[in-house]
């Protein structure tokens, strides 16, 4: 072969092998993005001048927070039968009235995947189970917990799809480290909300997300946690961090788990949100900020436990002036539906639950008022 004939062949390789290069990085984007409709806005385009915080305003923002949330075994039984919006019909009015609502996603939500081996409880629901969410009022679900990945990678990323498809955003999950600990961001009468979520609770290491791996927040990483919650509050208004941690069926929290609530507080945090205990658990107001240790269940396939089956609705409202007022609103499960209390039934558990908050020093009194005391 000429030497001119060979600078011609070498230069067309060079043009193939670099077209199919641009290709397949195309193609993994587009694979990425089947799953999450887009990428999300980088936190750091969200850092701004501190003085750009004041002239938002000082408007009031009202954000309701709710324990677990299943939406397949028994729950997915009712909706099967019922309908999507049947599981929130008891409840949806008052979650609506907030200009926010949390909730923890304890499930994965897909139509693939393999059940975890070895996992005594594994949950699957059903992708149109979320639209009786989505209109039932939450706008935030969060995922990092020991049930998203009860089916696999494929499954959880299925899930995201879902909450994304469903006009919904989420936290504590995604297809690598950094996403799952990016918080979701909304903007609420001029305000800027960011949530975060982690889970202490992890049924394998390898459901961690690292660097090149999808999989959960971990809320055991406390370097990572930190770092996440003093970046949000430097440019967030409102800070919210949810934590999965904690034991099943125990009223009282852990005292590292106490530490660490306070310790993200400290970083930034105005709200902390736990669950997993399935059971309600003390309120604590700190340093004027609010902390629920657990709101136990609320949308949730009919637990035998009495206790299991009363959860609360805590809504909390960011005043204008930066201070935060909190208000419980029990509520219980029968049948795959969750309705608000009322009567004799509501003042029992708002008085467990000034019980449960007695030494953190916080009351709830008979209107669910919460106020630290004196």
């Amino acid at each position: 072969m000429g030497r001119l004939a060979f600078i011609k062949l070498l230069a067309v390789l060079t043009c193939y092998v670099a077209g199919s290069l641009v290709v397949g990085l195309a193609l993994v984007d587009v694979n990425i993005n089947s799953y999450h409709g887009g990428k999300l806005t980088s936190t750091e385009a969200l850092a701004e001048d501190p003085a750009a915080r004041e002239k938002r305003g000082n408007q009031r923002v009202e954000i309701a927070l709710v324990g677990d949330v299943l939406l397949a075994s028994g729950v997915g039984d009712a909706i099967a039968a019922h309908g999507p919006d049947y599981p929130w019909q008891g409840t949806a009015e008052v979650i609506r009235e907030s200009d926010v609502t949390i909730a923890n996603l304890e499930c994965a939500v897909s139509e693939r995947g393999d059940p975890e081996p070895d996992k005594e409880f594994t949950f699957r629901a059903s992708p149109r189970s979320l639209a009786g969410a989505a209109r039932a009022g939450v706008d935030v679900f969060t995922l990092a917990n020991n049930h998203v990945l009860d089916f696999g990678r494929s499954a959880m990323l299925d899930t995201i799809s879902h909450i994304k498809e469903n006009g919904l955003k989420w936290a504590g999950a995604g297809i690598n480290r950094e996403e799952a600990t990016r918080p979701a961001v909304l903007d609420v009468q001029g305000k800027r909300v960011a949530v975060l979520a982690f889970t202490r609770i992890i049924f394998r290491s390898s459901w961690i997300a690292e660097e090149d791996r999808a999989g959960v927040a971990s809320g055991q990483d406390y370097r990572s946690v930190m770092e996440a919650v003093k970046a949000a509050e430097n440019w967030a208004d409102i800070t919210v961090v949810s934590m999965h941690w904690g034991d099943e069926y125990e009223e009282f929290p852990h005292e590292r788990d106490v530490k660490l609530a306070r310790e993200l507080v400290d970083a930034g945090a105005d709200i902390v949100t736990g669950h997993h205990p399935h059971v309600i658990q003390g309120i604590e107001i700190y340093k004027g900020k609010v902390i629920a240790y657990s709101l136990g269940n609320f949308i949730f396939t009919t637990p035998r436990s009495p206790r299991a089956r009363e959860g609360a609705i805590l809504k909390v409202t960011a005043e204008g002036n930066g201070d935060y007022s909190a208000i419980i609103i029990p509520t219980y499960i029968d049948g795959g539906t969750t309705t608000v209390l009322k009567g004799v039934d509501r003042a029992r558990v708002l008085e467990r639950i000034n019980r449960l908050s007695d030494p953190f020093m916080t009351a709830v009194d008979a209107e669910g008022v919460v106020h630290k005391k004196p």
